[in-house]
């Protein structure tokens, strides 16, 4: 190549770098989020309800391509551009990557639905500027949109801003046409509005102490419980007893996952509940649903789970693990194709185990040597296990201290390394 050429070559590489720290800049150029930064680290949202508003409208297909740039880039710079500090960093850091990766996707899903998004029913949106039906209009109307009574989110909000909250919340589209043929697992919930609250209020407690409880257990093993971090696999115990513990610190993770999810769902549906009269549709996937739909549901949540710990614990084994759920549900397709069936019963859930329990432990070791297994999750000052259940089970009887006893199998360990080493 000639020097202009080089030159030039140089120019575009080094303009290309800096375009890219403009939207990555190095973890040491990176903003701390606090109360006065956080409306600037959270501002992507603005465009992706902009155009959820829009979705809700007609004829507003073109205007939604040309904000998707927007939208995306607001959402990329934001995430990377600001960063928790502290405590928070391991255990909130996943949300700081999660909600802008959905902010996208649902973007994408926004700007390439030509005619825009429908609920089930409906046959025509409104035109931008175009009032709402009155709640007692009929189906059939002749304005041809057959409207959902009540607000869909909270009876104080404007109907425009209430109906783009509600396609921009609904990840899996339970009443939409692109959740159409979706499985919905059968609800366990009382129907009536007062049952169902407490219901909900029971199932929230109980998540809580079983969250807790799973936290405590998780900070008892020396080296993957501890904020420094450590691997769930110790090297000091022989085979058996190794891979049974990471394999009960792994299905800990998965649990204080679930038990996370359904904390937020709970949350969320016993505070629409009592705002909005109304009682939300239960929809855990792996709630009540038959073993044959759970198989990839379970698997989607981990790889979603996989997905959002990414930029935290940058490991190679969390990409691997999150890029080898498509090929596991291509083989279920493909099963599916073949066998004229779901994959499901025993064999689905041996295949359900393989996935994400076999193939899991490497994406949950990855986290642990980062130090997320041992982030604050549950101050102490608040724990129920450590402060009053642990005390009164050692007062009455009495247990062996398995951290301590870890700790120092661990110890002795290094201890016999060192001696070889020197």
């Amino acid at each position: 190549m000639s020097p202009a050429q080089l030159s030039l070559a140089n120019e575009i590489r080094l303009a290309a770098h800096r375009a890219f720290r403009s939207f990555v800049p190095p973890q040491d150029d990176r903003i701390p989020i606090t109360w006065w930064t956080l409306p600037s680290a959270v501002a992507y949202c603005l465009p992706c309800l902009f155009m959820a508003y829009l979705v809700r409208r007609r004829d507003t297909h073109l205007l939604r391509l040309l904000l998707l740039p927007t939208a995306v880039a607001m959402a990329v710079r934001c995430a990377f551009r600001y960063t928790l500090e502290g405590p928070a960093a391991h255990s909130y850091g996943c949300l700081q990557v999660f909600v802008p990766l959905i902010s996208i996707a649902k973007a994408v899903d926004f700007a390439f639905a030509k005619d825009g998004r429908f609920k089930l029913g409906e046959k025509r949106l409104r035109a931008v500027g175009e009032p709402a039906p009155p709640p007692s209009a009929k189906e059939g109307s002749a304005s041809g949109t057959e409207p959902v009574p009540g607000h869909a989110i909270a009876p104080f909000l404007p109907a425009w801003l209430d109906d783009a909250l509600d396609v921009l919340l609904s990840l899996r589209g339970i009443g939409w046409d692109f959740g159409e043929g979706l499985h919905v697992p059968q609800s366990t919930r009382p129907q009536a509005r007062g049952p169902f609250l407490r219901a909900t209020a029971r199932s929230l407690l109980q998540q809580c102490l079983l969250f807790d409880a799973c936290d405590t257990l998780v900070k008892a093993v020396p080296g993957a419980g501890a904020r420094a971090g450590g691997s769930i696999f110790l090297a000091a115990l022989p085979p058996l007893p190794r891979y049974a513990l990471s394999t009960a610190l792994h299905t800990l993770g998965g649990c204080m996952i679930a038990c996370a999810f359904t904390l937020a769902h709970d949350g969320a549906a016993l505070s629409a509940s009592r705002s909005s009269g109304t009682r939300p549709r239960r929809t855990r996937p792996w709630s009540t649903a038959p073993a044959a739909p759970r198989v990839p549901d379970a698997r989607r949540a981990g790889a979603a789970a996989a997905g959002a710990r990414g930029r935290r614990s940058a490991d190679a084994r969390v990409l691997l693990f999150f890029a080898l759920q498509p090929v596991g549900l291509a083989l279920e397709r493909a099963w599916r194709r073949l066998a004229g069936r779901r994959v499901g019963g025993g064999a689905g859930w041996l295949w359900t185990v393989l996935w994400v329990v076999g193939l899991g432990e490497m994406a949950v070791d990855a986290w642990a040597v980062r130090g997320v297994m041992g982030a604050l999750f549950v101050p102490e000052a608040v724990s129920p296990m450590r402060r009053v259940f642990l005390p009164a089970v050692r007062r009455f009887v009495s247990v062996p201290d398995v951290s301590a006893w870890l700790g120092g199998v661990v110890g002795a360990q290094l201890a016999a390394e060192g001696a070889v080493v020197g």
